[in-house]
């Protein structure tokens, strides 16, 4: 009991004698009043830099937003153009046949799948029993232009499967389209949107009979693409293109 006593008792001297802590949390004090410029100047630099890092990186996620949305449009531009040019191009002889429109008037002709539809889709013409003669109507009207929306729909994507290797100017025939994606590239250029872009363009220029001008742009994908799978299309098209042009030579590395 006596040596317990012993150990466990404190004096007033001791409790009045600072720990190492005290110590230690004085020293830092001490260091920071002999040093609070340096220490001030050191805070600012820390924050500016933090300030510089946030700034750059809302700015290139800023960027990196209307890339994507120059692209978007650049896409809609280039499938508008398609279309219009499918659409000038639809009734060549031996290229795309005529077909009817569907309408009440005409009864255009049917294909099996649309026949299917069509029976199934009668079954639910009858007048329900909530429906006055106008809405019957109404909602007949509104499938009968479903239909032939559809109907339209299916002969433009063979209008535009005919111009899928067909030879021809893409700058005169898709100029919106082309100018777009070109821009895209320009603008954007160290943006994923201006590999897509420039991937696209190399297609169009291969697709329709410019194989050299479609390895440019397949090049310039291979050389500065960041993603595995980008590299590995654009060298893989690059191949091609060079092959189409006559370069069997510069073609092999590249596949």
């Amino acid at each position: 009991m006596a040596s317990l006593s012993t150990e466990s008792h404190l004096d007033r001297k001791s409790l009045k004698a600072p720990d190492a802590f005290q110590d230690s949390v004085r020293s830092i004090f001490d260091v920071l009043a002999e040093n609070w410029r340096q220490f001030l100047m050191g805070l600012g630099a820390v924050l500016l830099t933090a300030l510089a890092v946030a700034f750059f990186l809302k700015t290139k996620e800023s960027n990196q937003a209307a890339a994507r949305d120059g692209h978007f449009l650049a896409e809609q531009k280039l499938d508008k153009d398609l279309r219009a040019l499918a659409a000038r191009w639809a009734f060549v002889p031996g290229e795309v046949p005529a077909v009817p429109p569907l309408n009440a008037e005409s009864g255009g002709a049917l294909d099996d799948e649309e026949a299917d539809s069509q029976a199934g889709s009668d079954k639910d013409d009858a007048a329900r029993p909530d429906e006055t003669p106008a809405q019957v109507a109404k909602r007949k009207a509104d499938k009968l232009k479903a239909r032939e929306k559809e109907r339209e729909e299916k002969i433009v994507q063979s209008q535009l499967a005919v111009l899928a290797y067909k030879p021809f100017d893409v700058e005169k025939e898709l100029p919106a389209g082309v100018a777009a994606l070109k821009e895209v590239s320009g603008k954007y250029a160290g943006s994923h949107a201006a590999i897509e872009a420039d991937m696209t363009l190399g297609q169009l220029y291969y697709n329709h009979g410019r194989p050299e001008e479609a390895a440019r742009f397949f090049k310039s994908v291979a050389d500065r693409a960041q993603r595995d799978i980008d590299k590995a299309f654009a060298w893989s098209a690059l191949g091609y293109a060079l092959e189409a042009s006559g370069k069997y030579a510069d073609a092999i590395p590249a596949f």
